[in-house]
């Protein structure tokens, strides 16, 4: 009898001990799943509107890819003729999920004449009126500065000729929550040197040169995606891709594709030559529709784009103009 007990206990030992195991496993890969999750549900917004405005000069500034540059600039000395301020706005009426982080991404550069910079650069970050036109906004008429969310500071020395340019980010997650709970389509930003350090910080705006390594002041969304359907209302029946939009397009285009069930995908960009231009998703995905941007480092030009999805291949033509 004891024999058996010892059986029956050994055994029960090595199932409480799988069961153990399999739990771990299960938790282990939940945080994995989870991860993936939060990983892919990430989106960079380009600015729709973004412009700057500088002290006693009283008509607005044409920015253009020779001048693709925002400013944010102050005279220690107190000088009323260099301050100089940047606007950026950006498009959130598609975004969708629960936010966990925001961020403003800012590549920085510095003007030929400032070649040799010797002070490191800074930026004070305020929330900003929405109601501001890039074609009619300057140093007179900008709207007050709203609420200081953030500065970035201690930017190194760059030089012009620099390469790669230096990327700095700023956290902004609580106000972007606040337009986002508001209901509200569109969010600015303020940047200025508050206190007249003498900074002279040069960002790349939204007609910067992407094939030349250039980004604009982007607004970094982790957690959400962008024009995602609701996949709990409505699932897709067929396997598709859509017509990107808008097309022609300069630099920026959408492509938004359905799954109808969970699938492997692959959505590659191609010239009229066959060779791989980018790769704009490379990873296992839940049945839904998606969507995602290609922003063109390339010359214009047609290109190809082609999806790739649980045997499922279809590929369609764009047409870059710059």
């Amino acid at each position: 009898m004891r024999t058996c007990e010892g059986s029956i206990n050994h055994t029960q030992t090595k199932g409480g001990s799988r069961m153990k195991n399999l739990t771990v496993c299960c938790l282990v890969l939940f945080a994995l799943c989870l991860f993936n999750s939060s990983a892919r549900a990430q989106v960079a917004l380009d600015p729709i509107k973004d412009q700057y405005v500088q002290q006693s000069i009283t008509t607005p500034f044409t920015l253009t890819s020779a001048d693709s540059l925002l400013r944010v600039r102050a005279s220690a000395s107190g000088s009323t003729t260099v301050k100089r301020n940047s606007y950026v706005r950006y498009d959130i009426s598609k975004v969708k999920g629960t936010l966990t982080k925001a961020e403003l991404s800012m590549t920085v550069q510095l003007a030929a004449n400032n070649a040799s910079p010797v002070v490191p650069d800074r930026a004070d970050i305020h929330a900003a009126d929405d109601s501001w036109d890039p074609a009619t906004l300057t140093f007179d008429n900008q709207p007050t500065a709203g609420a200081k969310l953030t500065s970035l500071e201690g930017v190194a020395p760059v030089k012009a000729a620099d390469y790669p340019k230096p990327v700095f980010k700023v956290v902004v997650t609580d106000y972007v929550k606040s337009k986002l709970a508001s209901g509200a389509s569109v969010i600015s930003f303020f940047l200025a040197d508050d206190n007249n350090t003498g900074a002279d910080l040069r960002l790349y705006s939204s007609r910067c040169l992407r094939s030349m390594g250039q980004l604009p002041v982007q607004l970094i969304l982790t957690g959400v995606t962008v024009g995602v359907e609701d996949v709990e209302n409505q699932l897709p029946v067929n396997f598709s891709v859509s017509q990107n939009y808008p097309n022609p397009f300069n630099p920026t285009t959408t492509i938004q594709y359905q799954l109808p069930k969970a699938a492997t995908v692959s959505l590659k960009v191609f010239n009229t030559l066959g060779e791989e231009v980018s790769v704009l998703v490379s990873e296992h995905q839940e049945a839904g529709t998606y969507q995602t941007q290609w922003n063109a480092a390339a010359p214009s030009g047609v290109y190809y784009y082609r999806l790739q999805a649980g045997g499922y291949v279809e590929t369609k033509k764009m047409l870059l103009l710059r």
